[in-house]
């Protein structure tokens, strides 16, 4: 792969893991590779979208990820359920899974994506001072 997604932020407390990522053209091939680390059997639908038309005939086509806003999605890879989030701009992905397994999904992000740095200071809110 060539290009790599942006990831915008990331977090986790124990288990629940996330990721914010920049909503790219090439998001579900970014995608699809990432699950493809994770078990040997990924489908097409990663990349694909498959529906019935008003003819009642079955159609594929290539996901758009222009029309993905506001929609959610869920896929189940490697035993881990990775619930994701199409926004305007951003795409939150959330995910559960055990500490090896997290392992797993950072060393394939930082080989598939560019991290963002933090340029700015960091400030104590004042709630906490």
């Amino acid at each position: 792969m060539t290009d790599k997604i942006k990831i915008l932020g990331m977090g986790n407390q124990g288990n629940f893991n996330y990721i914010i990522v920049k909503k790219e053209e090439f998001f579900f091939i970014w995608l699809k590779e990432l699950f493809a680390s994770l078990t040997k059997i990924v489908t097409d639908d990663v990349t694909i979208n498959e529906f019935v038309d008003k003819n009642e005939k079955f159609v594929r086509k290539k996901k758009n990820i222009k029309k993905f806003t506001d929609i959610h999605e869920y896929y189940n890879m490697g035993g881990i359920r990775f619930d994701i989030f199409y926004g305007s701009k951003k795409v939150f992905i959330a995910f559960n899974c055990s500490n090896n397994q997290r392992r797993k999904v950072m060393s394939k992000l930082e080989e598939i994506s560019n991290f963002t740095e933090y340029k700015g200071k960091w400030k104590v809110p004042k709630a906490l001072k």
